[in-house]
């Protein structure tokens, strides 16, 4: 029979073994990063952070449209963004800013779902489609308005869009904490299981073209899912963007289940080239899936040691059943054709 004190005594050997696994990341995250100025949070599944500046604020460039999905698939009913359609006038899109969907318009009216524009959004980070959500669905202030009711927490402000940001490149930022970053992710795919959040999950799932330089590359050869989103800033004077960031939600199988921890990583008007930039956050990475390892096999390791009838088996329970309903059968709820049919995709 589980107790009291059986399931006390499992979170207690969860958050020691938790601690040692991580112990000593924050200062290789120092001797990463040296004197740049990066702001790093790392939220594991069993609540720990790690943070570097991690209560700092920074630009969030398109990091921001991560934070405009979560605000979308929060209010808006999966059928709205799957079944309705918003006409789009090419006359309407801006032509100085970074926008493929721009590129493979006609001369003519066009109708999209909303769940299309998440998806020029979110995976090729087209600027126009996430102005069009702003104009016709949710604006920055209600983006903002719409996370602070729903309790995401920490310090951010998303005041501007896309089109606003780009007429005044210095001034006109939406900016988050890394922790808030961090904070907003592991929120997103750990407690908001709605068809709509489903769906921005799935889209995210998908393998995109920008950031494989980043977080992805410190898990290459990993048995790892990375659903994330960047942001790259304006060149500075050297160059180099003056935002360099990634947030991710990193998900893996364990022999109990799955596991999973959420990583922001920003970096301000770094000295070198966009390439050192991007090592940098590669190696930040590769450091933390390190510890991270480290803690679920000194996890296993400690549950090996503690009689079957008294620890182990409830720990494993309890962790199988939570992540493996969060993050296994997310993609059983979006099936392939209902997926297809969200995107237009006809095979």
């Amino acid at each position: 029979m589980l107790t009291k004190r059986t399931i006390l005594s499992a979170v207690l050997l969860m958050s020691v073994v938790s601690y040692a696994g991580i112990n000593g990341l924050k200062e290789k995250l120092k001797a990463i990063t040296g004197t740049n100025d990066v702001g790093i949070a790392l939220i594991t599944c069993y609540g720990d952070t790690v943070s570097l500046n991690g209560s700092d604020t920074y630009d969030m460039a398109s990091v921001c449209k991560f934070f405009q999905a979560a605000a979308i698939a929060s209010t808006t009913d999966y059928d709205e963004l799957t079944g309705t359609e918003i006409t789009i006038d090419p006359a309407e899109l801006e032509p100085n800013t970074w926008s493929p969907l721009r590129a493979s318009a006609g001369k003519e009216k066009f109708r999209l779902s909303p769940a299309q524009l998440l998806d020029y959004s979110l995976m090729v980070s087209d600027n126009n489609a996430a102005d069009i959500l702003s104009d016709r669905l949710c604006s920055p202030a209600r983006v903002d308005s719409i996370l602070r009711a729903k309790d995401y927490p920490g310090e951010y402000r998303i005041a501007f869009t896309e089109k606003e940001m780009h007429a005044d490149s210095l001034g006109a930022v939406n900016t988050c904490s890394p922790v808030a970053a961090a904070a907003a992710i592991n929120r997103f795919f750990t407690a908001d299981t709605t068809a709509s959040a489903t769906l921005v999950k799935a889209l995210m799932s998908r393998e995109s073209p920008f950031g494989k330089e980043r977080i992805i590359a410190g898990l290459v050869g990993k048995d790892a899912k990375v659903f994330h989103k960047t942001g790259t800033g304006f060149n500075s004077d050297n160059g180099t963007p003056a935002a360099l960031n990634d947030l991710a939600f990193v998900s893996f199988k364990t022999e109990w289940g799955y596991s999973c921890y959420s990583l922001a990583v920003f970096v301000r008007n770094f000295g070198g080239s966009r390439a050192e930039g991007e090592k940098m956050i590669a190696d930040i990475s590769a450091a933390v899936w390190d510890a991270v390892i480290v803690n679920e096999v000194e996890m296993a390791n400690s549950l090996a040691r503690v009689p079957a009838n008294k620890v182990s088996r409830p720990t494993v329970t309890v962790r199988q059943n939570t992540w493996k309903s969060l993050l296994g059968d997310m993609f059983e709820c979006v099936v392939e054709e209902a997926f297809n049919h969200a995107l237009g995709i006809d095979e």
